[in-house]
């Protein structure tokens, strides 16, 4: 699911190769400790789907959530007619760890 995928691909950019390093570790704690930390991990789902059929499923910050024009911060999604997920891209044009607050709070400053 989205939130899951979300998650663990911000992980997975840090946690590299075959054992987890101090270096990584304060890592996460630095993006735990800052915005990233801080955002409630809940996609909204847009009415439409993207041309490729799949749903798009937008976080916090995204340009259609009120975010900064041309702001990224979505996962695309295929679900089966069950409704199990089958392909989920992250689509996020900005550093999570310098950016992020911008994004976040870009909606308070209209």
């Amino acid at each position: 699911m989205p939130p899951q995928v979300y998650l663990l691909t911000a992980l997975a950019d840090i946690l590299c190769g075959e054992r987890n390093t101090e270096a990584q570790r304060e890592r996460v704690c630095t993006l735990s400790r800052g915005a990233f930390g801080r955002m409630v991990i809940h996609p909204h789902s847009l009415p439409e789907k993207d041309p490729e059929g799949r749903t798009v499923m937008t976080y916090e910050g995204d340009e259609m959530r009120g975010g900064p024009r041309g702001c990224l911060h979505r996962c695309l999604v295929r679900f089966r007619k069950d409704g199990v997920s089958t392909e989920a891209v992250i689509q996020r044009n900005f550093d999570i760890f310098t950016e992020l607050e911008d994004k976040l709070t870009a909606k308070a400053k209209l």
